[in-house]
């Protein structure tokens, strides 16, 4: 758990050591000041309904489907392809929650992730998409954050994936 901590925050460019550890679930308070000793983290924070907070997410969670389609293609080839597979995607996400009984008026589409690489690359990198945005331009831009530099190389398409969702009952509390 210690090492999953240290890479992810150093991977987003964060020093554990400068943050207080929080802890959830129901086993979190037994685990966190050992974790913390091993991040060399001086603070732990655990809530008093630390063990519920998990039930309390999922109960308050709302319903999701994706859909995911595998293209390999190039960028420029998949650009034209892009709006059609997602109205496609979202559609048979969509027909899943209402066959889970979601009335379809409930379904919302809620995020569009495209899955991007370089040509001849095994990871790609996860852009959050929106329709008109800049496809390359925003690869470039996360390639850039987490390397430090740009390749010149063809880009392709891994994947993309659509997710939707059922809105939100309204609660009082």
């Amino acid at each position: 758990m210690a090492e999953a901590i240290k890479k992810i925050s150093v991977q987003e460019g964060h020093d554990p050591r400068e943050f207080a550890l929080l802890s959830f679930g129901g086993a979190g308070g037994q685990h966190a000041c050992a974790l913390a000793d091993i991040l060399d983290m001086k603070h732990v924070l655990i809530p008093y309904d630390a063990g519920l907070l998990s039930a309390y997410g999922i109960g308050h969670a709302s319903p999701e489907k994706f859909e995911e389609k595998l293209l390999l293609q190039r960028l420029d080839e998949s650009i034209p392809m892009i709006p059609k597979i997602l109205e496609s995607l979202f559609a048979m996400a969509k027909e899943r929650l209402i066959k889970d009984g979601y009335r379809e008026g409930d379904v919302t589409w809620k995020k569009t992730l495209i899955f991007l690489r370089f040509a001849g690359q095994d990871s790609p990198l996860e852009i959050d998409y929106r329709a008109g945005d800049d496809i390359l331009f925003s690869f470039r831009q996360k390639y850039i954050s987490i390397f430090g530099h740009w390749i010149e190389r063809d880009v392709e398409v891994e994947s993309i994936k659509v997710i939707a969702s059922v809105k939100a009952p309204t609660r009082m509390m």
